[in-house]
């Protein structure tokens, strides 16, 4: 196959009909210019075989052969569809981008053929976001790879509806997991497809191995049942689920204390908590119990928009309960942001 030369292309999207010619687009002099390259593998029913030293054609390669061929210099964007999880490690090895700010990788595979969706962005962000369960090892070999790299925040969402009977749940104690650069983490289950336990287990697994992380996005009904206490947490966002009756209090506050007790700042979204005298007395009480905290989002991102009036009566019940307990309230700023999502700065 003789490799194409496309020396002024500086953007590409293509699909390809065999796995090697990814091979020969990566190869230097192929794209010298290229800095954004989207590619499709059209090779749906079986995975590349380069973790075996071989391409699709037959052609012997090995990570030396790699390095020595490919070349990635010029890279800021790069987007894979449709290739093995073991491919993705010996490509994202062999080749050098010091200069990509965002990596996408879509519908990866393993050997089971098992679809493992991943949006990754190298050095700075993943966003994971799969449709598919899969089994514990395949999830801890998976996050062993993405810890591997200088990840500083990582996104984990779960949406598929169906559920899986056959998953089951012998997660590994120990699996030398380490994220030591992880900063921010979001975990985003929309899908009770995957059991309680299950997601308790994965959100403990990757908490425990991140000891410098600071930012969290987190189911409060998973949260609540982790062990440990995460001393490194400053900001913390809270999903909250929908309940009925609607609850006084929407999660126990002592036990978010206990959990993250130096907290800075104190998020709530999905659920939406009505603004009445059960929110006025629980904002105090969050208020009170983390000495810390100089900010406070209740109903991130909502969509529902009470009255001006409702609103302002609101603020001022607020402000009359925080004189009464002999809170300074002269320097705390209210603000309605976007409908019913309520900021607080203290």
């Amino acid at each position: 196959m003789v490799s194409p030369c496309w020396p002024n292309t500086a953007q590409l999207t293509l699909s390809i009909q065999c796995s090697n010619e990814l091979i020969l687009l990566l190869q230097r002099n192929t794209l010298p210019s290229i800095e954004q390259l989207s590619v499709t593998n059209e090779e749906l029913h079986f995975p590349l075989l380069l973790n075996e030293g071989k391409s699709a054609s037959g052609i012997r390669l090995c990570k030396h052969d790699l390095r020595e061929r490919l070349d990635g210099t010029r890279l800021r964007y790069l987007l894979l569809r449709y290739l093995s999880l073991s491919d993705v490690v010996i490509l994202l090895d062999a080749l050098t981008m010091p200069l990509l700010e965002n990596m996408i990788l879509v519908d990866l595979y393993d050997y089971t053929h098992t679809s493992v969706p991943i949006i990754t962005t190298r050095r700075q962000l993943i966003q994971w976001t799969s449709d598919v369960k899969y089994e514990p090892d395949h999830l801890v070999k998976t996050l062993q790879i993405l810890a591997s790299g200088r990840v500083n925040e990582l996104r984990l969402t779960y949406f598929n509806e169906l559920l899986n009977a056959s998953m089951t749940l012998h997660y590994p104690s120990s699996c030398d997991l380490l994220f030591r650069h992880l900063r921010s983490l979001t975990f985003n289950f929309l899908s009770k497809s995957i059991s309680k336990l299950e997601r308790v287990t994965i959100i403990k697994q990757i908490l425990d191995a991140s000891p410098n992380l600071s930012h969290l996005v987190v189911p409060w009904e998973d949260f609540r049942e982790c062990s440990h206490s995460y001393l490194n947490l400053r900001h913390v966002n809270l999903i909250l689920e929908r309940l009925y009756p609607e609850p006084i209090e929407y999660f126990n506050v002592d036990r978010l204390a206990q959990l993250a007790p130096y907290l800075c700042s104190l998020e709530t979204s999905r659920e939406i908590i009505k603004l009445n005298e059960n929110l006025v007395q629980f904002i105090w009480k969050i208020i009170h119990r983390f000495d810390q905290l100089v900010y406070l989002i209740v109903n991130k991102d909502c969509l529902y928009r009470s009255k001006h009036e409702k609103q302002k009566i609101f603020e001022e019940r607020l402000l009359a309960v925080g004189h009464n307990q002999l809170f300074n309230c002269n320097n705390i700023k209210i603000e309605f942001r976007r409908y019913d999502e309520l900021r607080i700065w203290l």
